[in-house]
């Protein structure tokens, strides 16, 4: 085993562990199980599966139900040979910061990485990065590919042109204009014009004439696209203009969501006419607005329908109500997003049609929104 410092985390630790008892068993030989190695380790349960479930993405164990964990049989060729990075490295590059979203894609795009030989390369981007300092860590990675997750979404005009000269294909997770043909960058995104129509057609179906567009997250082409169908769909469901209400500030690209989202719903409820309904970006922000909504005396969906533009993540289908949306998974938006890395298409842009799901926390509006 290597030698552990006071700084390796227990995670490579308990892998080192395995990887070199796996040198010395047959392939199907049962492994210590999870709790076991917990408490030999002294951590949680949790910390030794996602250990696990890592050397399974890479081929170097199998997982049997509950019959336990086994030495997969290309485990030997691929400890002497190499599983990981035999087909190049993806560097994934992202905010510094805790976002349950980014978090998530991260992970999907980590596995993806693995199960297609790729070696993963996180580069995590802080306020004070440059671009041009991100591009050049993946230059000196020698990567074949770059998914960027920028904050907020934002990417301008002359940093796409960076990207353009980066070397390699790289893919953007949020629509793009200043993306173009002829060059190895593109977008892949959820269709923001469509999920602001489908949102307004399910609140107006149950009567809702005065919606809140909350834009807790930073303001970017996808927040133009969303708004832009809104209220596309108000005026062909007879609404007028006014109908959808927005924001007059703008979150900045390192803004705090949740208290963007706490602090704007005080503000539409305290205007004379309140709106009935409120569409938010995330559920951090969501979250707070319906904190806000708690504290002025009001529940949802009974005296506020509550619909969310991005995918809930596990912990949330514990939330009461839980929270309806129109949205595209994280896994659908990467897998996209490496399939094109693989693979460069001609065509620069990738939209993804959004699913929609109510839930509990959109109801009929009450009498003061008809």
């Amino acid at each position: 085993m290597k030698p552990v410092t006071r700084k390796t985390p227990q995670h490579l630790i308990i892998r080192e562990y395995l990887l070199e008892r796996i040198k010395d068993l047959p392939p199907n030989a049962r492994l210590p199980t999870e709790v076991t190695l917990a408490e030999q380790f002294g951590v949680s349960r949790l910390t030794v599966h996602k250990t696990v479930m890592r050397l399974q993405q890479e081929g170097i164990v199998v997982r049997r139900g509950k019959g336990g964990t086994f030495v997969a049989c290309e485990a030997h060729r691929i400890q002497l040979q190499g599983g990981r990075g035999r087909n190049g490295k993806l560097a994934i590059a992202y905010p510094n910061w805790f976002s349950y979203d980014y978090w998530m894609k991260v992970d999907v795009a980590e596995r993806l990485a693995l199960q297609h030989g790729m070696t993963p390369i996180l580069i995590k981007m802080n306020l004070d990065t440059p671009l041009e300092d991100m591009a050049e860590m993946v230059r000196s990675a020698g990567a074949r590919g770059l998914l960027l997750l920028a904050p907020g979404g934002v990417v301008a005009k002359a940093e796409v042109r960076i990207l353009e000269n980066l070397g390699c294909p790289c893919v953007l997770l949020q629509p793009n204009s200043h993306v173009r043909g002829g060059h190895p960058v593109y977008t892949v995104a959820p269709d923001y014009r469509r999920i602001g129509q489908r949102q307004i057609d399910m609140l107006a179906d149950q009567g809702h004439r005065r919606i809140a567009y909350v834009r807790e997250e930073p303001w970017s082409q996808a927040s133009e696209a969303q708004l832009e169908g809104m209220r596309e769909a108000a005026k062909r469901r007879g609404l007028p203009f006014s109908s959808i209400i927005t924001p007059v500030e703008h979150t900045g690209a390192w803004g705090n969501t949740s208290e963007a989202g706490y602090e704007r719903i005080r503000d539409f409820l305290a205007r004379p006419k309140r709106p009935t309904a409120l569409v938010f970006d995330a559920l951090a922000g969501a979250h707070a607005g319906i904190r806000a909504l708690h504290e002025l005396g009001m529940n949802v969906p009974g005296d506020m329908s509550v619909l969310v533009s991005a995918p809930d993540h596990p912990f949330s289908r514990y939330d009461w109500p839980r929270l309806g949306g129109v949205f595209v998974s994280a896994g659908t938006l990467v897998e996209n997003a490496v399939e094109i890395l693989l693979n460069p298409p001609s065509v620069p842009h990738r939209l993804i049609e959004p699913v929609a799901d109510s839930r509990e926390s959109v109801a009929e509006a009450p009498i003061r929104g008809s």
